[in-house]
């Protein structure tokens, strides 16, 4: 048997919009997904240098960003930070999740014309037009807000070896700039935010 409590969910406002007002100010507050930059306030990339050949790039997404773009953009980071140290070819030596999860709660809001006596708030109004009177059935739902992040440690080299598995940089960085429709000069001088070497603390 239906619960009064389960027709009264599956009930949606005239616009059949399920999303409450506390609902799309999360989706505002949390914005769009992170561009390709320096980082800023946590979000986008960063390099630092620990040996003549060898790099660390990080790329830090926010929530609206997929865990595919934020591996691109690591990618298309160390293929900038190899051709700028003169080094047509690199390999990935190791990779680490930087990711981080936050929880949080959306209220949650629906409609419903089931009188008084089924234990639901009292009647409100929710605009100007008469069948927009009713009863307010409110939950807290549970959520997540996962950051994406990706730190990538990187070995160059002057020629393509045999072993092991190398990026083409020249190839790559075209490749990944076509992807997502980025400008020629969109990579930064020198190395992550500022154009200095970041200490591994930096990140």
């Amino acid at each position: 048997m239906t619960s009064w409590l389960d027709r009264a969910l599956r009930k949606r406002d005239p616009e059949g919009c399920l999303l409450t007002i506390s609902a799309l100010l999360c989706f505002c507050f949390f914005g769009c997904a992170t561009p390709y930059r320096p980082m800023k306030k946590g979000k986008g990339f960063t390099d630092f240098q620990i040996a003549p050949d060898q790099f660390v790039v990080t790329f830090q997404g926010n929530g609206q960003t997929d865990s595919q773009r934020v591996n691109d953009f690591a990618l298309l980071r160390a293929a900038q930070v190899s051709l700028q140290h003169g080094f047509p070819y690199f390999a990935i030596a190791d990779i680490t999740n930087t990711s981080t999860v936050r929880p949080y709660v959306v209220r949650q809001r629906f409609h419903s014309d089931y009188p008084p006596n089924t234990g639901l708030p009292s009647p409100a109004a929710f605009g100007s037009e008469p069948y927009q009177f009713g009863y307010a059935v409110e939950y807290d739902q549970p959520a997540l807000y996962v950051r994406p992040g990706e730190r990538l440690r990187i070995q160059c080299f002057k020629a393509k070896p045999a072993k092991p598995f190398t990026y083409d940089a020249v190839s790559l960085e075209a490749s990944l700039k076509r992807k997502y429709k980025l400008p020629p000069l969109v990579n930064a001088s020198g190395h992550g935010a500022g154009g200095k070497i970041q200490e591994p603390g930096a990140l």
